[in-house]
């Protein structure tokens, strides 16, 4: 298993690419200060969404956190609408926690490979006010990106699990 920084490194490598193909948008790495200042510039809510996951070996998650009228954009990109459109805006959230769906399932295979038959939670999503949402961006351990002029963060953690085995309610099985 790769140390928790390779983990993290390849997550951040990996977003800018996923933001790009599946929701036709384009960030770049910033530093946290960058971030706070850009949420700072911002009176939006927020979005976090996060996948966890699991196996015998390993458990861990995968966490984004954008602004609300990012979420729009995406959502607005991948149906072919504007942001503003009211498809975009009620589907806003749920397009959200579908990047960190992919974006979970293509750094898993990234990091153990198609051989590893990882248990994979349904994608949880929770809106947070513009407070929160600057708080966010202090949290140890995240990698912070500008998209369309607007923060975006991730956080991957990933752990071997002791001798206890998975989580409660999880298996070991394929």
């Amino acid at each position: 298993m790769q140390a928790p920084a390779d983990c993290q490194s390849t997550a951040a490598e990996l977003l800018p690419a996923i933001l790009e193909q599946h929701a036709f948008i384009f960030c770049d790495p910033i530093d946290r200060e960058a971030a706070i200042m850009a949420a700072e510039n911002q009176a939006d809510s927020a979005v976090v969404a996060g996948v966890a996951f699991h196996d015998s070996v390993c458990r861990g998650r995968c966490t984004l956190g954008a602004s609300l009228s990012l979420c729009r954009i995406i959502a607005g990109n991948v149906l072919g609408t504007e942001a503003e459109d009211p498809m975009a805006v009620a589907a806003a959230t749920d397009a959200f926690k579908e990047v960190a769906n992919i974006i979970t399932a293509h750094l898993l295979t990234s990091l153990f490979g198609d051989e590893v038959k990882l248990h994979i939670a349904a994608p949880d999503v929770q809106e947070i006010d513009a407070t929160a949402w600057r708080d966010s961006l202090e949290v140890p351990g995240i990698s912070c990106f500008d998209a369309e002029s607007s923060p975006v963060w991730l956080s991957f953690t990933c752990t071997e699990n002791g001798p206890s085995g998975p989580p409660p309610g999880g298996d070991s099985s394929g």
